[in-house]
């Protein structure tokens, strides 16, 4: 599936012909590579368009195309959309650091070797991790110790337990997206409560996110539940 938008953010750069170095690690985890590339310009409509756009797409899932805006692709238009909207918050951010006056500093590469390998195993359980290389191996982000819910009561039938909280937590994330501080599954909030605290999950949208998907951690470091806490939970 793909998303082709003349975004604020990346048509900006693409005006300039700039493409989006690795300034942050998420331009891994969004392009599935070490950068962001903006394509040659060509006309629009034009099949020297798309061939100028697949020459700089290359193996990853987001371009931007010179003086012209972005195009990205996912397995569904679901995740199409939320790499577009991934490329067009980092595009944002790497114009307000250059803002400052002098150029941000780009990850080595490293580090981008050692993220791609990090989210290549991101939110899976270990079932979906037969096939990695001793590299990802090493450098895999581990869940968690999973242990059974015990002890834990909601405060009516059908409810989970600690609903209210797992509500605010939702609207918390809900509210960082209106105010701008935070694009798609990146960031989390969490909170305490008795016996720990609850989480964010991993992977999950906050705009589909359900109260069952907040994930309750214990304070010896353990979840509990079907969903995988955000990998930044120890924050």
């Amino acid at each position: 599936a793909v998303v082709y938008a003349h975004a604020t953010y990346g048509t900006a750069l693409a005006s300039q012909r700039r493409g989006i170095p690795a300034f942050h690690y998420m331009v891994a985890a969004v392009a599935g590579g070490k950068e962001i590339r903006c394509a040659n310009y060509a006309s629009c409509g034009t099949q020297e368009l798309s061939y100028e756009m697949l020459a700089a797409l290359g193996p990853r899932k987001s371009v931007l195309m010179a003086n012209h805006g972005m195009i990205c692709h996912g397995p569904t238009l679901e995740k199409a959309l939320w790499v577009a909207n991934e490329t067009e918050c980092l595009a944002r951010q790497y114009v307000c650091a250059m803002s400052i006056g002098s150029a941000p500093v780009v990850l080595p590469d490293e580090e981008i070797d050692v993220m791609l390998a990090k989210f290549k195993t991101y939110g899976k359980k270990p079932s979906e991790l037969q096939d990695l290389s001793d590299f990802e191996r090493k450098h895999a982000i581990s869940a968690p110790p999973r242990q059974d819910v015990v002890g834990l009561s909601g405060t009516g039938a059908g409810e989970v337990p600690f609903a209210e909280a797992r509500r605010k937590v939702i609207e918390t994330c809900l509210k960082m997206e209106a105010m701008g501080i935070n694009q798609g599954t990146s960031g989390n909030a969490s909170c305490r409560v008795p016996g720990g605290f609850v989480v964010t999950a991993s992977g999950v949208p906050y705009d589909k996110m359900r109260p069952d998907q907040v994930v309750f951690m214990d304070l010896e470091g353990n979840f509990h539940g079907e969903f995988q806490p955000s990998s930044e939970w120890r924050m």
